[in-house]
């Protein structure tokens, strides 16, 4: 028996909601999954090029760039536009900033 605590799929809440989006999206046929790995894996492949540091194992920059290859996938499939992007992630700031800390951000729509 060892003292090594199990490994944490994931390390943050958002790390795992935006990986159970990109599979419920899948699940829904929105995308196939093979375009999706094609994609994440270029887009893996660009962020090491560009930081040779760059770690696979499920930090922060890695689910960043899963983010955004779920967004350019859903772009390419035409669920969404940069357009609808940019205005969610201007509400998100909105939002973020006029939360108190502390409590759950809610993005009004």
């Amino acid at each position: 028996m060892t003292d090594k605590q199990p490994e944490k799929p994931f390390t943050m809440p958002w790390h795992a909601e935006v990986f159970a989006i990109t599979l419920h999206l899948n699940e829904c046929g929105h995308f196939k999954w093979t375009d999706w790995t094609k994609l994440f894996a270029f887009n893996l492949t660009e962020a090491r090029k560009n930081n040779p540091k760059f770690s696979f194992y499920g930090d922060d920059s890695y689910y960043v760039v899963w983010l955004k290859t779920l967004i350019e996938i859903n772009e390419q499939n035409r669920l969404l536009t940069s357009d609808m992007v940019d205005k969610f992630q201007k509400r998100w700031e909105e939002a973020y900033h006029s939360t108190p800390h502390g409590k759950p951000i809610q993005i009004k729509f």
